[in-house]
């Protein structure tokens, strides 16, 4: 704006006060709907637990451990793997979990969780140690999706046929999720500024009827100053929460 000469500032003050009162009514929209979400939707760190328990896997300490069919080959195969057992499958339809354990020596025993499909791919889900905990699957219908958690913060994630996806774009759950709080925050906080800088400026229209040409001159100025704050605040924090809403969490 520094290079701008006095014409083109006034054409720039003029462009405003047109355009930020509809900028403005544009971002109330957009905090309304953002705020109607908030009240029907969780925020993206609160989805797993908004998801519903599909299923619980119990510790693998006092349940049985039948022994895997061995299908090495002797000959070739140092033998290590034959001390695996599985216990009894939890059913979790379309998947079911179960652990494989692995002995070493007299005292430690391995855990790793695997997921079975109904086509009887058995594949791995999540490595454990000695002491492994309960877990709780949860499962999003629409994805078709299986969320494995257990002591860590974030979930393995599973499809229909049990293999591991090892993330979810939040634009896949974009119609489920509420925009963070945080986001719908600024944009109300925006809107506060955008109105407090309309009503200024309104205000100062009221003493526009000034005598002196230079007091007239010297108000639409800072009339049109305060439309060009009032349309930026709002661009800036409307453009946030609409790619919140719309598009994906600027995914």
């Amino acid at each position: 704006m520094l290079r701008l000469d006095r014409r083109a500032i006034h054409a720039l003050r003029w462009f405003a006060r047109g355009a930020a009162p509809v900028v403005g009514v544009a971002l109330g929209a957009l905090v309304v709907l953002g705020t109607l979400r908030l009240t029907r939707l969780p925020t993206p760190d609160h989805y797993f637990d908004s998801l519903p328990l599909h299923a619980t896997i119990p510790r693998p300490q006092a349940q049985p451990c039948t022994p895997l069919e061995n299908r090495q080959d002797p000959d070739h195969d140092p033998g290590y793997g034959r001390k695996i057992c599985a216990t009894p499958e939890v059913d979790a339809r379309p998947l079911a979990f179960h652990y494989h354990a692995e002995s070493y020596g007299d005292d430690h025993t391995f855990y790793s969780l695997h997921a079975r499909s109904s086509s009887g791919h058995d594949r791995a889900v999540g490595v454990y140690d000695s002491d492994p905990p309960a877990v709780t699957v949860k499962r999003d219908e629409a994805l078709g999706l299986w969320f494995v958690r257990g002591d860590d913060p974030e979930p393995s994630v599973l499809a229909a046929d049990g293999r591991r996806r090892y993330r979810v774009a939040l634009h896949a759950l974009r119609t489920r999720i509420a925009p963070p709080m945080g986001w719908t925050l600024l944009g109300a906080a925006g809107l506060l500024v955008t109105l407090a800088c309309l009503g200024a400026s309104f205000g100062l229209g009221g003493l526009a009827d000034a005598r002196s040409e230079g007091r007239r001159a010297w108000l639409a100025a800072r009339r049109g100053d305060l439309s060009l704050v009032a349309l930026n605040v709002a661009l800036c924090t409307g453009a946030l929460l609409a790619c919140a809403l719309f598009t994906g969490f600027l995914l």
